[in-house]
């Protein structure tokens, strides 16, 4: 008898530290999934997608959230625009990953100016 209950608490004692060992990472492996791995480019071409960050989020027509370490390589090509112009597509950042339409990683983030940095809010 005294056998078999070391044995049921040796077998929850192991369920618990594998619970517990998953609860861990399983923060660390969603803060990598993102829709986008963007490439900030300064060259305003054809290829790619031209954004305009707005302060507004009811008039953006996506919000993204920005996750500050990007480990993967880039799918999508952006143009950030500064001013706004017709043509862009208006993308409001928000600090909140619930209430994003995608969550986006910033391939190139070393690279960029200040402004650029402030208006991705990757800079205070």
């Amino acid at each position: 008898m005294f056998d078999a209950k070391a044995k049921n608490l040796e077998i929850m004692l192991k369920i618990v530290t594998i619970s517990l060992v998953c609860l861990f990472f399983a923060d660390n492996l969603s803060a990598q999934t993102v829709d986008y791995a963007i490439h900030v480019t300064a060259y305003a071409g054809t290829e790619g997608r031209h954004i305009y960050i707005t302060r507004d989020p009811v008039g953006a027509q996506e919000a993204w959230y920005i996750v500050r370490d990007c480990f993967v390589n880039p799918n999508l090509s952006v143009y950030i625009s500064l001013m706004p112009i017709a043509r862009e597509q208006y993308v409001f950042i928000t600090n909140v990953s619930a209430t994003a339409d995608k969550v986006v990683c910033i391939t190139n983030a070393e690279q960029l100016e200040e402004n650029t940095l402030r208006a991705l809010r990757l800079m205070d």
